[in-house]
């Protein structure tokens, strides 16, 4: 499999209401339960009304993962937690997103590129 750092920071907010629609960019997320609105957007996007987790880098695996395949996130997340870098995970129907701390993105390349090829490393 192959990985792309996405450009940009992201921010993890929980949102007191449904945000408003906006433009997609590289990565915005939604998700709701019954107990919570969670947002996932580039930093600048970030409702000021929320609570906001800031300063998230994000990678992605390159392509579509096949629903038949197993353990493709544990492959990255246990690699992470191995390295003591924490993970923010979003599946879409067509891929996974992984986001960590920005200030390990050097970190989290390294202890993932033993087994993974990224096509715009940092």
């Amino acid at each position: 499999m192959t990985l792309e750092w996405l450009a940009g920071k992201y921010s993890v907010c929980k949102c007191a209401a449904m945000p408003a629609p906006m433009q997609p960019t590289s990565l915005w997320s939604v998700s709701i339960t019954s107990d919570e609105i969670s947002l996932v957007c580039e930093s600048s996007l970030a409702p000021p009304e929320s609570v906001i987790e800031s300063d998230w880098v994000t990678f992605r695996v390159s392509g579509q993962i096949p629903f038949c395949l197993t353990g493709v996130v544990a492959s990255f997340t246990s690699l992470l937690a191995e390295a003591g870098i924490p993970v923010f995970v979003i599946s879409t129907y067509d891929t996974d997103y992984v986001l960590v701390p920005a200030s390990y993105q050097p970190a989290a390349q390294k202890a993932l590129e033993a087994r993974y090829v990224f096509v715009n490393a940092v």
